[in-house]
């Protein structure tokens, strides 16, 4: 649609120079500007569609709530009950858990879809 709307653009322009009417003239000015800013927007959409994630790759709203029970678990700790900030087992583990847990449930709506 979006090359529809060029091309009314661009013969609107070419029948501007041919045309004599003031009336007419004026009415193709018109259809310049309209059919200027429906390719714009044709191209911007389609430039935004086609970069946008799929709603695949979106996370649900229980595995969100999973991240934010976990997160605030980890909050809970207080000082010294839990790995030293920085070393290699500071969270880890339960890191790499979360992201196992995301991508298994993933894969599983990915199967489910097709």
């Amino acid at each position: 649609m979006r090359w529809i709307w060029s091309l009314a653009a661009v013969a609107s322009v070419a029948l501007f120079f041919v045309i004599d009417s003031p009336g007419l003239l004026a009415l193709d000015i018109v259809g310049i500007f309209v059919f200027g800013t429906l390719a714009v927007f044709a191209f911007a959409a389609a430039r935004i569609d086609a970069s946008a994630r799929s709603e695949m790759s979106l996370l649900s709203a229980a595995d969100l709530e999973v991240i934010r029970a976990r997160g605030a678990a980890a909050r809970s700790t207080g000082p010294g009950d839990g790995p030293v900030v920085g070393s290699p087992s500071a969270g880890n583990a339960a890191v790499e858990s979360s992201i196992e847990a995301l991508r298994a449930r993933a894969a599983a709506r990915r199967e489910r879809s097709q």
